[in-house]
Formats: C-alpha cells, structure tokens, sequence
C-alpha cells in the first residue's frame, strides 16, 4: 500500500460520502481539510480505491492524539497497522476512531485497540 496525502477533490468527497454520514458532517470535514486542520489521504494498492481522513488534537497535558476522522474503503486489516505506524513517525502514541459497524470494531481489537467511551443518542 502506498499512501499520500492530496488536496480535497470531488472524487475523494464521493468516496466519503457514505462513510461522513450526513451533508453536515462532510462539510465539517472538508472544511477541516481546507483549514488545514486535518488531513486527507489517498491510499494506493489496495482493493479498491480509499480514502482516509486523519486529525491530530493535542490534549491539555500536552499529548498529541491521532483521531482517525472518517475513511471509506475495505482492507481494516492493512489500514489500521498503517495509521499505528503513522502515529509512531510522528511520535504520537494515542490513537482514537469512533466506530459503529461491530466487525471493524473486532479488526481494531484484534489490531491491540480497546474501547474507551460508549456513545449514546437519541433523535439522530
């Protein structure tokens, strides 16, 4: 796999699409991305095209979190190794996605991750 970060574009923001959820949500990202905020990757050599989009947050202690935004592709099981290896370059040790589909919570798991939060709503 080869990744590269690239600008926003259209066919990166339709292979998103599913993946943000909402109109609202994908234009938060994409705003991030402009801003500079976050980042958007193009991952190459996998099954099928992917995207991801990363962020980094620094916490009140001063530790920097890796924050796996909103990706849309297959192959977890090459992805995940490469945002950990990511994380680790850039001398980041935490990491954090918010996941819903219970398989790619078990990849994560099976990757070394564990939960940490329970999210809860009502009239979403």
């Amino acid at each position: 796999m080869k990744a590269r970060r690239i600008e926003w574009n259209d066919r990166a923001e339709s292979g998103l699409d599913i993946a943000a959820r909402s109109p609202e949500e994908m234009a938060r990202i994409r705003a991030d991305v402009d801003a500079g905020k976050a980042q958007l990757w193009q991952l190459d050599g996998l099954t099928r095209e992917t995207y991801l989009v990363t962020r980094v947050e620094r916490h009140a202690n001063g530790d920097r979190e890796l924050v796996l935004v909103v990706c849309q592709g297959s192959d977890a099981d090459i992805i995940i190794p490469w945002c950990m290896q990511l994380a680790e370059d850039c001398g980041i040790k935490r990491l954090r996605a918010h996941i819903e589909r219970p398989g790619l919570v078990r990849k994560f798991e099976r990757a070394g991750w564990s939960r940490k939060e329970t999210v809860v709503g009502h009239g979403w």
